[in-house]
């Protein structure tokens, strides 16, 4: 009645969702800091800006990464 996924292949499938959530981070964050250089009024608020998204990302994407190493 239930479906079951192997092991092996949600893993796999996990992986490749990691790696395509990260690309489409990073296009994100290009579009962002160009935007935030570009239009912004101060650089150093678009430095800092950029500094927290890049950093909150890098936080969520290691503890994302280690959640799929649990699997």
């Amino acid at each position: 009645m239930f479906i079951e996924f192997s092991d092996v292949g949600l893993s796999q499938a996990m992986q490749g969702l990691f790696f395509i959530l990260l690309m489409v981070f990073a296009v994100y964050g290009l579009f962002l800091g160009y935007h935030w250089f570009t239009f912004g009024t101060s650089r150093k608020t678009s430095t800092i800006a950029l500094a927290v998204y890049l950093g909150g990302g890098a936080l969520l994407f290691l503890t994302l990464a280690s959640s799929i190493q649990l699997l």
